[in-house]
């Protein structure tokens, strides 16, 4: 875990280093470099960087995918796929899939072509799964019309290539998110979030996932301090780990360290969930853990936790710029 910790910092050092004048927000070079690490990619300054400038030179003029949101979706594509030039256009494409499904143009549906294409799911399959993803969206706003905006759209992509009916999905979703507010835990984007996450793993049982949230929250107040709301989904994904394994003293150990360094000691929110997504995806290379399908739970709850924060940082920067307007 050290090791990962360390490549982490690495990675993102480099990324600060070459992106100084570029991106303005930390927040995004932690976001990319985690995504490096966890995903197990070897990291190339100089590859990722022309893979930012290719994306920034095949789109027009007042696309976003000009500003300064290339990098994280040129790290999405750049870790799934070795020659990004390859499948750019490809890429677009689906983009214009999703727009012609019903999705709003923008960074959110950006983000959320980048779930499904960086998916295992066969290209004929992109406008079903499309048309199925906006039902699915449609269905979270009539359930919870002022919680659900366009930052949903990522999850309802991910939430899609499961092979689920729609309506047992949305019912599932609905049942977390009043038991968890049974259980204690606060309405709002968060909740909702954490119920979308939890609905990723259709075989789980809905009352112990959902008294294992509690108990994660519980225990997490003891070990560091009390959770916040913003820190619901990450519960969400511990909760879906197989618990024998989870070790919450080392997920806090990391969090801490992280807390030290002078970048990151304003974002203590960010380096809980960094933290947990280092812990998770170091599971993964768990040689007891016995099955191929809790591994593909781990797979998808990374890049849920990915989604959830590029989805969060698009959130940040259109306020921004709609507030300097």
């Amino acid at each position: 875990m050290d090791e990962r910790v360390d490549q982490f910092l690495s990675v993102y050092s480099e990324l600060k280093k070459a992106l100084r004048w570029k991106v303005s927000d930390n927040k995004t070079l932690m976001l990319i470099a985690s995504m490096f690490v966890v995903n197990k990619r070897e990291f190339d300054i100089q590859r990722f960087l022309q893979v930012s400038e290719y994306i920034k030179g095949n789109v027009d003029a007042f696309n976003t995918l000009r500003s300064q949101e290339r990098f994280s979706i040129g790290a999405m594509l750049h870790i799934h796929f070795n020659r990004v030039e390859d499948v750019f256009h490809s890429y677009l494409h689906l983009y214009e899939t999703l727009i012609n499904s019903g999705f709003k143009r923008g960074m959110f549906t950006y983000i959320a072509a980048g779930v499904l294409f960086t998916s295992k799911t066969d290209s004929q399959d992109y406008r079903l799964i499309a048309e199925k993803a906006y039902r699915i969206y449609k269905a979270m706003q009539k359930e919870h019309l002022f919680l659900t905006s366009e930052n949903d759209y990522p999850l309802a992509l991910l939430l899609a290539t499961r092979n689920e009916e729609v309506p047992s999905l949305i019912e599932r979703m609905e049942d977390f998110y009043h038991q968890l507010q049974t259980l204690g835990f606060k309405k709002g984007n968060d909740l909702q979030f954490l119920s979308h996450v939890l609905s990723l793993d259709p075989s789980a049982d809905k009352k112990i996932l959902s008294e294992r949230c509690i108990t994660l929250f519980d225990k997490i107040h003891q070990l560091h301090k009390k959770p916040k709301s913003v820190h619901y989904p990450t519960i969400g994904m511990l909760a879906l780990c197989d618990q024998s394994q989870l070790d919450l003293q080392k997920l806090i150990n990391v969090t801490e360290r992280l807390n030290t360094e002078k970048d990151f000691k304003w974002q203590k929110d960010i380096n809980f969930m960094l933290a947990a997504q280092l812990f998770i995806s170091e599971l993964t290379e768990d040689t007891t853990v016995p099955t191929a399908g809790l591994m593909t739970t781990l797979e998808i709850i990374m890049q849920a936790q990915q989604v959830a924060m590029i989805a969060s940082m698009a959130a940040v920067t259109a306020a921004t710029a709609s507030n300097n307007n």
